[in-house]
């Protein structure tokens, strides 16, 4: 498990192997089984069961142990955003441009944790638009191409909410903004809230112009902490961590991701968020404004903050640099096969079993064969060393080949001894064999009396 994840460039995925057994019960063997990963120019996978996306496409993740595997498909996309580890994303990539927000859009829309979707605009004030696709294509390799607009030139209440899996007690959020007109007002839209169904409203994101100081400025409320200085009518990233009756952290960053401002705000509600809502729950007019959001991240597993979009370097597929083959320096008698197994290491420190795929060799085929399966057969008494090369990289070991003693005698003693009727002896059978060895085969002779 995970049984058919996604991943984009860049992004790992740690995979868990449980084991079932004869009697019913379970076992995590993620640390004793065998990872492979059939693909690995699209994704590797270590020793460990992590694995990492390297190109576009899909590959199929196995796990093994003694005879018996299990298998799981990793799909790749390309030039895919976030590149920042997250629970839910929203791209608004499945609504319909120029039309109305609605749920079930939205839900197609969002990545890994689905939670449920809701939409409360009876104005018809929210909408898909391609004006509403972030400017972050540079920084982040999106390939998005829109994002949900707000019309706020009435105020009135128009909003699209998520509501988790489970309420939330701590977590980060990230997401594109741009900003409105320039409009004096005390309180701006709140394009970003969280809300307990019990307690109501809690913490606000609002973009405002202050009618005191006339600075544009993006604010946590009601808790009244700004990043002053945004311009109208412009992009910026905003990220914020909050927990629950504790300090939370909102940071502001323009376009090229170079920070603005950065506050910090104490939580005072002590209520778990229920439902995030997104888009303008209420504010005063501003006459032919229009807002923007897109790309909204929340993660609550990772615990991290910022979080801030951004390509990783990606380096190309990994290299391999060595093959270890198994079972080493092994000696069998003639006659008797054996299965080698050839474990590939690589360039990033992942393994991968490469037995079908690499080529098999016996230095001595007179004193033992293997073919391009691995499969072992000894022929006479020597040693000879098995070979396997993928590439300009090969791995070897020895293999001693011995053929069984042939038993020249027995002897028995006590040899002529003599018993009075009723009494026990205990007899003892050495076998001498061609070599001039010698062993105790009492237990296993077959011992007569001719009289």
């Amino acid at each position: 498990t995970p049984m058919n994840p996604s991943l984009v460039i860049g992004q790992t995925q740690q995979f868990t192997a449980t084991g079932t057994y004869s009697d019913g019960s379970t076992q995590n063997i993620t640390s004793s089984a065998t990872w492979s990963s059939a693909n690995v120019s699209g994704a590797t996978i270590s020793s460990a069961g992590l694995a990492t996306a390297i190109a576009t496409g899909s590959t199929t993740i196995h796990a093994v142990s003694g005879s018996i595997s299990g298998s799981a498909t990793l799909t790749i996309a390309a030039g895919a955003f976030p590149w920042i580890p997250y629970d839910t994303w929203i791209d608004f990539e499945q609504g319909t441009v120029g039309a109305q927000a609605n749920a079930t859009q939205l839900a197609a829309s969002t990545h890994d944790v689905q939670g449920v979707w809701s939409v409360v605009d009876p104005n018809n004030l929210l909408s898909i638009q391609t004006a509403a696709e972030d400017p972050g294509h540079a920084v982040t390799g999106d390939t998005g191409t829109r994002g949900m607009a707000t019309n706020l030139n009435s105020g009135a209440s128009a909003y699209a909410e998520w509501d988790p899996p489970a309420q939330q007690s701590s977590f980060s959020i990230g997401l594109w903004y741009k900003t409105g007109e320039a409009v004096p007002w005390s309180s701006g839209p709140f394009f970003v809230l969280f809300y307990n169904n019990s307690f109501g409203p809690m913490i606000r994101l609002s973009d405002e112009r202050s009618p005191y100081t006339n600075v544009r400025q993006i604010q946590v409320s009601p808790l009244n902490q700004a990043v002053a200085g945004v311009a109208d009518d412009t992009w910026y990233w905003i990220t914020m961590k909050w927990t629950q009756n504790s300090q939370g952290t909102m940071s502001v960053y323009d376009k090229s991701l170079s920070l603005i401002g950065t506050v910090n705000f104490t939580d005072t509600f002590n209520v778990p968020v229920q439902a995030i809502r997104l888009g303008n729950p209420g504010s005063v007019p501003e006459p032919g404004a229009v807002s923007y959001i897109d790309d909204f991240i929340v993660d609550y597993t990772h615990a991290n903050f910022p979080l801030l979009p951004s390509i990783p370097t990606v380096v190309g597929p990994p290299t391999l640099v060595s093959i270890a083959v198994t079972p080493a320096n092994a000696s069998f008698m003639a006659g008797s096969t054996t299965q080698y197994t050839a474990i590939g290491t690589y360039s990033n420190g992942s393994t991968q079993n490469l037995t079908s795929s690499v080529t098999w060799t016996s230095t001595n085929p007179a004193i033992a064969t293997i073919n391009s399966a691995g499969l072992a057969t000894a022929v006479a008494s020597g040693t000879t060393t098995i070979q396997t090369t993928s590439g300009a990289v090969s791995g070897s070991t020895n293999l001693t080949v011995t053929v069984p003693l042939a038993l020249a005698s027995i002897a028995i003693a006590p040899a002529n001894s003599t018993i009075l009727a009723g009494q026990t002896e205990q007899y003892t059978a050495t076998g001498t064999y061609s070599d001039g060895s010698t062993q105790n085969l009492t237990n296993s002779v077959a011992w007569s009396s001719t009289n």
